[in-house]
């Protein structure tokens, strides 16, 4: 964490793999509890986004964010990053949030439209403390 207030928080995220959750490589987006910039330091990603909008599911697929551009993602957008345009460890971003609504995000299937909300994995903060031990 680089700074932290009631209105927002920024972090850096140096990026080893994409943000993939599904095991079976089917799409598997996710929205965020806050708005958020991601300011690309260095190398790039591919993201596909998906908005939600009376049921229906509007793709945006193979968004490319490259080094010293900013990716804007407002809560109600699912996103995913699919591919890193580097190897691993060499794309970093800044990411500025604003203030969030705890447990306010989910999963999105794209071929329903059916959310999920997240479930709470009792070993993230074990493998949290592994992957940043500094906090």
């Amino acid at each position: 964490m680089l700074a932290e207030s009631q209105n927002y928080t920024a972090k850096s995220n140096i990026w080893y793999a994409p943000d993939l959750r599904s095991r079976d490589g089917a799409p598997t987006p996710h929205s965020h509890p806050w708005d958020f910039e991601s300011r690309i330091l260095l190398g790039g990603y591919t993201e596909d986004r998906y908005v939600l909008t009376g049921g229906r599911v509007h793709p945006d697929l193979g968004v490319e964010h490259e080094q010293g551009t900013t990716n804007s993602v407002r809560r109600p957008i699912y996103h995913e990053v699919r591919e890193l345009h580097t190897a691993p460890g060499a794309t970093v971003t800044l990411m500025v949030c604003g203030q969030g609504e705890r447990g306010k995000w989910a999963h999105l299937d794209p071929a329903t439209g059916l959310t999920t909300p997240p479930e709470r994995d009792p070993h993230f903060a074990a493998r949290l403390r592994a992957l940043n031990p500094h906090r």
